[in-house]
């Protein structure tokens, strides 16, 4: 299996722009939840990642 890099970028922006958005629209007020959000979700990709490399798929 080869790395899905256009996937990974895809979520980076994505997440980036989550990020923007919410420290522009709201000042910064939810910014801190919504970095913890973006955290755990990196986490979890890559350790997905991970768990399917280690299985050999």
């Amino acid at each position: 299996m080869e790395i899905p890099t256009s996937f990974f970028v895809g979520i980076i922006i994505a997440l980036a722009v989550l990020l923007g958005l919410t420290y522009f629209i709201n000042g910064g007020n939810r910014f801190n939840s919504t970095l913890i959000f973006v955290y755990g979700f990196a986490i979890g990709m890559l350790t997905l990642y991970i768990k399917i490399r280690l299985m050999g798929l």
